[in-house]
């Protein structure tokens, strides 16, 4: 089987040598399509010239793209390079030596699944605050009480939505597929695409784009977790713990999901959500003000509404 690996970065050149790296000590048919958006422009045609010299074996379509996410993997598929299998990856994940032999093993096996993703290590939310306190212990037997109340894979009402544990397990049917490590047969691209519309609005960052896409994949195509492999995800550092910044993106993204969905998605249920969310942010703050969640639920309102009212949801 042939793979096609997209990666989609930005001034990340590090990120991208170490999965690199990683994805060399596959022995499958693959090709590296890097969507890439370094700047300025004698920083880029550095990178690519350091991927030639590390890489000398290794087949990359390297091309500049100046745009978020959802843009950048569209014009990777642009480019229609019949790969029989199309991988999306983030650039700071590192996969195992034997992760397409896994996958095409769990296709042979799953002849119906059309997409999937592996099972992730790494946290998707950094502790802004490691001391032990007694509102930080609460917080973590109230995240763990909420966790325990989630079907994994899914999404619900509330456009809340967790990835399948790290741990064994079979594998399960899911509603979405977090961005940092996903595959699909090439038919789901006949009939879908990222959104990039994502990318208007107040933030300008695509926050959530790979729940939003999945989700709508999953509507049509089956999705399942894969049990036997697992990826690394090593957290660059990005704007996701700027905390009125990711208020402003999830009132966004949510407000796609309610406006594509209306009759899967409760606005009440989404705000009630929030706010929960937004308070037990708040008290891993170093001064846990309750401005801060005040703020941020503002924030996250105002956001929702004008994306509700503008309708900046789809391309077409």
């Amino acid at each position: 089987m042939n793979h096609g690996v997209y990666i989609a970065t930005k001034n990340r050149e590090n990120d991208v040598y170490k999965f690199l790296d990683s994805l060399i000590l596959n022995k499958s048919d693959y090709e590296v399509v890097l969507i890439d958006s370094t700047e300025p422009r004698e920083r880029f045609i550095s990178f690519d010239d350091e991927i030639k010299a590390r890489y000398p074996d290794l087949k990359v379509t390297h091309f500049f793209h100046l745009g978020r996410l959802p843009s950048a993997r569209n014009a990777g598929l642009d480019l229609k390079l019949n790969h029989e299998l199309i991988h999306f990856f983030d650039d700071d994940v590192t996969i195992p030596s034997n992760y397409f032999e896994k996958i095409e093993t769990f296709l042979s096996s799953h002849l119906d699944v059309d997409g999937g993703g592996p099972r992730i290590k790494g946290s998707y939310i950094a502790d802004m605050n490691r001391k032990e306190t007694i509102p930080l212990e609460i917080l973590r037997r109230v995240q763990n009480i909420r966790l325990k109340c989630r079907r994994y894979g899914s999404v619900n009402r509330a456009c809340k939505h967790y990835w399948v544990p790290d741990k064994l397990g079979s594998s399960q049917v899911v509603e979405w597929i977090p961005g940092c490590a996903m595959f699909f047969k090439p038919k789901v691209f006949e009939s879908f695409r990222f959104n990039s519309n994502m990318e208007i609005g107040f933030s300008g960052y695509a926050f959530g784009e790979d729940m939003e896409f999945t989700f709508r994949v999953g509507r049509k195509f089956k999705l399942m977790s894969v049990d036997t492999t697992s990826i690394e995800h090593h957290l660059a550092p990005s704007p996701r713990s700027d905390m009125l910044f990711i208020a402003s993106c999830l009132g966004a993204t949510t407000a796609h999901m309610y406006t594509l969905f209306p009759d899967r998605f409760s606005k009440y249920r989404i705000y009630l959500e929030k706010l929960i969310e937004f308070y037990l942010q708040s008290l891993k703050l170093e001064d846990r003000k309750f401005s801060a969640l005040t703020t941020s639920f503002k924030r996250f309102r105002v956001e929702f509404k004008r994306e509700v009212k503008e309708k900046n949801w789809m391309d077409s």
